[in-house]
């Protein structure tokens, strides 16, 4: 038992420490997802503002002059420079979405611009980039940005520190309508901004750990106080048996040595009533010592058909003693031949036998009757106690058999402690055999139990 408590409580711990990283793990995603997210939109408001940029500065180069004071070669060159838009172009809003292109159809118009710029060689400034989104980013963070031309293949970076170094690596985002160039993020989380925005709940989750921990250690150390206790208990009850056990052992070898010197029947009647009454007290006490002790020491030996026959009517001849008051029959059935012989404790199975048929007597009507089958089948004796008695609720069939488990109804009709079931279950296992019951109410119970015959 206290290796199981153990188990338990060590149990215990480690699934709060596995559901306490379990949580911690969550809340780092949750933390990352949204990081990646911010870093997505600076990436996004960074190629806004870096072409912008390009875009003005452009627009500032130039000479505002009418056309139509424009010299043929100055007005070539500026046509050769800054071509008449062709026909529009026709674009597949939904497929360039898909393909990550673009985040609305208000971007259209700036990534189309980004191809006219790579055309004329005015292409994506990274440095300019880069400090933009510095500017930009409320945290500092290790991170480089990647550019691949996908059409000249070559590529920039910010960075001269291996990518391999960086945990993380953003999705593309493509520069153009035509995807000619493909920029990159990677970049690392820093540990303390996770801490700083989680410390609350970090905190408040290492708090409760630590008192669940606590307390399953406190759990474990009443658990070891009240094992000693309990054991202090069984000892004294032990001795507390015995100081009774003893001189009711005397008073039956009393009463039977006086018996013999008895000649009057009725006398003797007497003294054989007390003499059974007093087995039957030490039979309950043995009872609840085996259940105290939790053991059953076997002391097997050779028990024939004719031994087996005389136990059951000495217990048949007992209970008839006892039960005086409450009619009942009792029909025993032998199926055994006469050198059958099989090895079983003969004390702890006259016990078993007796708590069956005793339990048949006490819960049940007056007259009932009871039917003690025993039988060879193949390698096992079976032993088959039968009542129509009171019958047992099916919600209680599985509880019978519990240390001092008593029904309601059976505290309501009958005096008892609830060790005689469970005790007769631990004999009967102990033997390596097995116990059954069919039970219906108001009609009877049936217990079959068996034990190897070799």
């Amino acid at each position: 038992m206290k290796h199981k408590h153990l188990t338990i409580s060590s149990l215990s711990i480690l699934i709060a420490i596995l559901l306490q990283s379990a949580f911690v793990l969550s809340l780092y995603e949750n933390f990352r997802l949204k990081f990646e997210n911010e870093i997505g939109e600076n990436v996004y408001l960074s190629i806004d503002e870096e072409y912008s940029i390009r875009a003005y500065d452009d627009y500032e180069k130039r000479t505002i002059e009418p056309m139509n004071e424009m010299s043929q070669e100055r007005r070539d060159s500026i046509l050769k420079r800054y071509p008449l838009p062709p026909r529009p172009s026709v674009f597949n809003i939904e497929e360039l979405i898909k393909k990550g292109i673009i985040r609305t159809s208000s971007e259209i118009s700036r990534q189309h611009g980004q191809d006219r710029r790579y055309n004329q060689r005015d292409r994506l400034k990274l440095i300019v980039l880069d400090s933009i989104f510095n500017a930009q980013s409320d945290m500092n963070y290790p991170h480089t940005f990647i550019l691949i031309d996908n059409i000249e293949k070559t590529t920039e970076t910010t960075n001269q520190k291996s990518l391999d170094s960086y945990t993380y690596k953003s999705k593309p985002f493509y520069i153009g309508i035509k995807a000619r160039q493909t920029l990159f993020i990677h970049y690392d989380i820093p540990v303390d901004s996770f801490i700083k925005e989680t410390i609350i709940v970090l905190l408040s989750s290492i708090i409760i750990l630590c008192i669940a921990i606590v307390l399953v250690f406190a759990q474990i150390k009443i658990l070891k106080k009240n094992r000693a206790l309990v054991q202090q208990m069984r000892q004294n009850i032990n001795g507390v048996v015995h100081d009774l056990k003893s001189p009711l052992t005397a008073t039956v070898m009393t009463l039977g040595f006086a018996k013999q010197k008895i000649e009057s029947p009725q006398v003797k009647e007497i003294f054989t009533a007390n003499q059974v009454k007093v087995k039957h007290l030490i039979s309950t006490i043995d009872s609840l010592l085996s259940v105290v002790r939790k053991t059953n020491a076997l002391h097997k030996e050779e028990i024939t058909a004719h031994e087996l026959t005389h136990i059951t009517k000495i217990i048949v001849s007992d209970l008839k003693e006892i039960y005086t008051y409450k009619p009942h029959t009792i029909e025993t059935h032998f199926s055994l031949d006469a050198d059958f012989r099989f090895c079983a404790d003969k004390l702890h199975l006259e016990n078993v036998l007796r708590n069956l048929l005793e339990n048949s007597i006490k819960y049940s009507d007056d007259n009932v009757a009871i039917k003690l089958d025993i039988a060879v089948i193949e390698n096992h004796i079976q032993f088959t106690v039968e009542d129509n008695g009171w019958g047992i609720p099916r919600k209680y069939r599985r509880k019978i058999y519990r240390h001092f488990f008593r029904s309601p109804e059976a505290e309501k009709t009958q005096r008892g402690y609830g060790v005689g079931l469970s005790q007769v279950k631990h004999i009967v296992e102990s033997h390596g055999g097995t116990i059954e019951l069919q039970s219906q109410e108001g009609v009877g119970s049936i217990f079959t139990f068996t034990l190897p015959s070799r």
